[in-house]
């Protein structure tokens, strides 16, 4: 298993930790569960690990991708670009998580103010990691791709120009 594999094996993690991490929080703070908030906290922390490899390995996947068939540099880059961001976000969200547990280890409890700045983290976290991956799958799926053709369809001179310049 090369660094491609681990980038697109890993690469779903992340969005599914912060998604989950944040339906956890909602139904902790709905029913008022401890557990469930330390849930999903424990979650934001995993997820925030894990992007860790994926940002890493994302270089390699990109050399990878790079001389398939229908592969765009500037998709490429643009997806390297939200990488970036989402990464700050998920180091920002990691570090909030891991104060948050260290807090609840010692006072068995989460203040209601760490709470809040985890929850707001995370949702900015998810809007970044999420568009992230969204650009990242757009580099080999054609289909999630704006102008793109359906299957047995020719493009126009149009959309084909569209193309090249993804």
């Amino acid at each position: 298993m090369d660094q491609t594999h681990i980038h697109l094996f890993l690469n779903h993690a992340p969005v599914a930790g912060v998604a989950f991490g944040l339906f956890f929080l909602a139904i902790g703070l709905i029913k008022k569960s401890q557990g469930m908030r330390l849930s999903a906290i424990t979650l934001f922390t995993i997820s925030s690990l894990l992007v860790l490899p994926v940002f890493f390995t994302g270089e390699s996947a990109e050399e990878t991708a790079e001389g398939l068939p229908g592969v765009s540099e500037s998709i490429i880059e643009t997806h390297e670009d939200a990488a970036k961001a989402a990464l700050a976000g998920m180091i920002v969200l990691g570090v909030a998580s891991i104060v948050t547990l260290s807090i609840f280890a010692k006072k068995h409890l989460i203040p209601k103010s760490m709470l809040s700045a985890v929850g707001v983290l995370a949702v900015l976290a998810m809007v970044l990691i999420g568009r992230t991956a969204y650009l990242g799958g757009q580099i080999r799926h054609s289909e999630v791709r704006s102008g793109a053709v359906p299957a047995g369809q020719e493009a126009t001179g149009e959309q084909q120009g569209a193309e090249d310049d993804d």
